[in-house]
């Protein structure tokens, strides 16, 4: 059965982002995440945006997951109140994907614009650190199954 996700929100969207606010959910098109506070999962959001790290990512693009692209428009910067605590992480080298997918794809934005994954997603992303992701089965109004 798919799965909806709600990762980790370890930051937002920094002064450097440029969105269309006037539809919702708001169109990113630069992307500074700033990062206030990691815990260590591999797939982090900040609305209505998702980042992998580069282990997530080999392995998505190792599976040929669907529904995902890489959008390389994007700068991880880290909160300066948090920036000691963090210095030796590798936060600052996620990397932000688009899912512009449909309900048929490994990966798609629910109606909730929560994140969908299939049976095939989940298994590639069960394989790595989700501790903080709130993690669910879906259901019809997710494009899940019945």
């Amino acid at each position: 059965m798919p799965f909806v996700l709600e990762p980790e929100v370890a930051g937002g969207l920094g002064e450097g982002t440029v969105l269309d606010a006037s539809v919702h959910p708001p169109i990113v098109s630069e992307l500074e995440y700033e990062v206030a506070g990691w815990l260590g999962d591999d797939l982090i959001a900040g609305f209505p945006v998702y980042l992998v790290s580069p282990r997530l990512l080999a392995a998505m693009e190792t599976a040929r997951l669907t529904g995902f692209a890489v959008n390389p428009n994007c700068r991880v910067t880290v909160n300066e109140q948090v920036h000691a605590e963090l210095n030796s992480s590798d936060v600052s080298t996620f990397t932000w994907i688009d899912i512009p997918g449909a309900t048929s794809d490994d990966l798609h934005v629910t109606a909730d614009l929560l994140l969908g994954v299939s049976d095939r997603a989940w298994e590639v992303f069960s394989q790595f650190t989700l501790r903080f992701c709130g993690i669910r089965e879906a259901d019809v109004d997710d494009g899940g199954g019945a």
